[in-house]
């Protein structure tokens, strides 16, 4: 028996969480757990809940870039992160590999 992932979904966007939460329903090992729309939201869910995965967007309001990345990494060092963004930049996607 698989053991269940638990995933937090951060996006200020409700119809981009409602859809990933839909994809995520079909899975039969992924839960979600939490939910945030900006920054602040997304570090006291963090700080009060345990997760395996974090779907974060990057283009949401109090995420200041990979900086924010560090500072999860700082609260949660073992959550595994998938980065949403637009953002097709070379740079900007080595950067968030490495942070």
């Amino acid at each position: 028996m698989n053991c269940p992932l638990t995933a937090i979904l951060a996006d200020d966007h409700a119809i981009v969480r409602e859809g990933l939460k839909l994809l995520i329903s079909a899975m039969d090992n992924v839960s979600v757990v939490a939910e945030a729309a900006d920054g602040e939201a997304l570090l006291g869910q963090l700080r009060s809940t345990r997760a395996d995965l974090l779907i974060l967007d990057l283009g949401m309001p109090g995420v200041a870039g990979m900086q924010f990345i560090t500072t999860i990494r700082t609260l949660a060092p073992r959550l595994q992160i998938v980065v949403l963004t637009a953002n097709i930049e070379p740079r900007t996607v080595r950067a968030a590999l490495s942070a």
